[in-house]
């Protein structure tokens, strides 16, 4: 089976109902988790192959981990502020043939820890999932709105409970320490689209958490970095 996971809140219901009416279509079922609603909406839109569901705690963007996929399901964890286009599934689905799903992980936002030789600094390059990508790409995480997984390579709720907000980085972990590996995606400049309007900037993850947890993100990070390191994953370099 090929099912897509999706969270949303309230104030997204807008542009959450424009990304399940671009995915929808494309996977067999659609499981729809609802964080701060009280109960599922009578006016949502209706697709047989979509269920929703209202969780007893806000799970923020830990909702798309909410229902366990089998393990030989086709998974795709969604966001609800990006247009997927009718081609999305098929794309990623024809790559993963290419690199082998078993023991891989593809996304379209990925992010790479490089190491700056003339300048003798490390950082990130960030793989932005709305711009183009020549050629699939090694990466060291995924952002979790456009993974692509076998439902065995997904980490379960109690795993990834208490991550809201750096869902990125503990899923990175957990597929880090049983050996899977990310891959970017190629793919045209604008293939995805960015759907959030510019009046729910602020309801944002960067918004809301990120820039007023810095300090606690980049313990976060740096445990991941540490951790990779030393079992011996290798830096790139970078010619800058």
């Amino acid at each position: 089976m090929i099912q897509a996971f999706i969270a949303t809140f309230p104030p997204r219901r807008q542009v959450f109902e424009q990304a399940l009416q671009s995915i929808a279509p494309q996977v067999d079922r659609v499981v729809a988790v609802l964080n701060e609603y009280d109960a599922i909406p009578n006016d949502l839109p209706k697709y047989s192959n979509v269920e929703y569901f209202v969780p007893d705690q806000d799970l923020k963007d830990v909702g798309k981990f909410l229902i366990r996929p089998d393990d030989d399901d086709e998974v795709f964890l969604i966001d609800d502020d990006i247009l997927y286009p009718g081609t999305y599934v098929d794309h990623m689905r024809r790559i993963g043939s290419g690199v082998g799903m078993d023991q891989s992980v593809l996304g379209m936002q990925g992010h790479l820890f490089v190491r700056n030789r003339k300048k003798q600094t490390f950082t990130w390059n960030n793989i932005l999932f709305h711009k183009g990508q020549d050629q699939i790409l090694g990466a060291d995480y995924l952002g979790t709105g456009t993974v692509y997984a076998l439902g065995k390579n997904i980490a379960d709720l109690a795993y990834m409970t208490g991550s809201q907000c750096f869902v990125d980085i503990r899923y990175a972990t957990w597929l880090f320490d049983r050996g899977i590996q990310c891959w970017i995606a190629p793919r045209p400049e604008g293939f995805l689209k960015n759907i959030l309007p510019e009046d729910l900037k602020l309801t944002s993850v960067y918004e809301t958490f990120t820039r007023h947890n810095g300090k606690m993100l980049s313990q976060q990070t740096l445990s991941f970095i540490l951790r990779s390191r030393h079992v011996g994953k290798v830096y790139r370099d970078v010619n800058e």
